[in-house]
């Protein structure tokens, strides 16, 4: 059970941390005058904020939320 908690929480983490990446490029997109054609505005906005670390942080925490989920289900020396 702890580490289905465990997991959820990571999980819930790394989805906020990524709606929070979505959020702040959308904001900035707004305020740019000029950006890379091939990219797209919402990109060019990611990039100039670098806010790049931050997604791929974001990312990596869902996937071990998931990870830790999936292993704390199957898990059976954890059952009440």
């Amino acid at each position: 059970m702890k580490k289905i908690i465990t997991g959820s929480c990571i999980l819930l983490t790394g989805a906020l941390l990524f709606l929070s990446v979505f959020i702040a490029g959308s904001n900035i997109a707004t305020l740019l005058n000029s950006w890379d054609s091939r990219s797209g505005r919402f990109w060019s906005a990611v990039s100039d904020a670098n806010l790049y670390p931050v997604l791929v942080i974001s990312i990596v925490a869902m996937l071990a939320g998931i990870v830790i989920l999936i292993l704390g289900h199957f898990d059976k020396s954890d059952k009440i």
